[in-house]
């Protein structure tokens, strides 16, 4: 109930209904579902799925180590909050909440029995992460405003010229809140009343949202700062094709994946006490020829075929 009402609080459960933190977090979670694990057998596609949304959306990952019938299982946590006074996080005491169908199980847990993986860490408090859904809030209150702005239903005025006199403002926003074609008198178009009534003087003009441009262009250059704050380039939101998605992919995979994988992966070696690895490798798949390309750029440059195997990471 409190992790609840601190989300409330927060914006969280608004920020991550947008259409901006949706695309990034699916590439997020599509991305690490392709890792590939050695160490963690109980770490399947699907808790990877969920890590990769947690790391993109919360920047911090948190799984309870459960054995049953003699074997290890790892749960995703939904929400938790850390206390204790140690400075050994072993010894820190976990609030965590696990989703089940009847309703939230919380429970305690020693930090011993969890694997927290810490993507970009508050200043002076390693326990936590800074979440992308608190600059997503800002999203969320653009996205909401054109919500308001596209509830309006459309519709026609009709002028007709009966000469009889205008509808109050009152009585046209009930006339106009209904859609359809509304029919007014020809006096509608006197002074005061909208510009649009104004035009239908004698004919048809049209009644439909209109945000301003300011609210559209904010939109997209938040979606953008959100997007880059994600790590996701945004070539690969907006359908770019050729070298340009090539390249943003490539950005994405080695510049936000395969850092995040590695801090996981730290995390859940950390947790299970035996070595963990994601590899990347599936994900780089596609970007084989480019790396041949450079191996053979660095060859040809004079570095010996180990340099630049290194440097091309091949």
């Amino acid at each position: 109930m409190r992790a609840d009402l601190e989300r409330r609080a927060l914006g969280y459960g608004d920020a991550e209904r947008t259409l901006a933190v949706k695309a990034g977090a699916a590439l997020w979670e599509a991305a690490f579902r392709g890792l590939e694990v050695t160490g963690a057998p109980m770490l399947t596609p699907q808790l990877l799925a969920h890590a990769g949304r947690m790391l993109a959306l919360r920047r911090e990952a948190l799984f309870v180590l459960d054995v049953r019938a003699g074997r290890l299982h790892l749960l995703p946590a939904g929400w938790w909050n850390v206390y204790g006074r140690s400075l050994d996080p072993r010894e820190w005491i976990y609030q965590v909440d696990l989703g089940s169908p009847s309703g939230t199980l919380t429970r305690r847990v020693a930090g011993a029995g969890v694997a927290h993986a810490v993507l970009t860490p508050a200043r002076g408090e390693p326990w936590r992460a800074v979440p992308i859904t608190r600059d997503a809030a800002l999203w969320a209150a653009i996205e909401d405003a054109l919500r308001q702005e596209t509830r309006f239903k459309r519709a026609k005025l009709l002028g007709v010229d009966s000469g009889t006199a205008a509808p109050s403002r009152e009585d046209l926003g009930e006339m106009l809140s209904d859609g359809g074609i509304v029919v007014l008198p020809g006096e509608s178009t006197r002074a005061g009343l909208p510009n649009q009534v104004q035009a239908a003087r004698i004919g048809v003009a049209d009644i439909r949202p209109d945000p301003a441009d300011g609210l559209v262009t904010t939109r997209v250059q938040a979606r953008d700062e959100l997007l880059a704050a994600m790590g996701v380039p945004r070539e690969l939101i907006t359908g770019a094709t050729g070298p340009a998605a090539r390249e943003a992919y490539r950005r994405f995979a080695a510049l936000a994946i395969e850092p995040a994988a590695r801090v996981l992966a730290q995390a859940l070696s950390t947790a299970l006490e035996t070595g963990v690895t994601l590899s990347t490798a599936a994900l780089m798949a596609a970007d084989v020829p480019a790396r041949a390309r450079a191996l053979k750029g660095l060859k040809d440059a004079g570095l010996s075929l180990a340099e630049a195997r290194e440097v091309a990471r091949i």
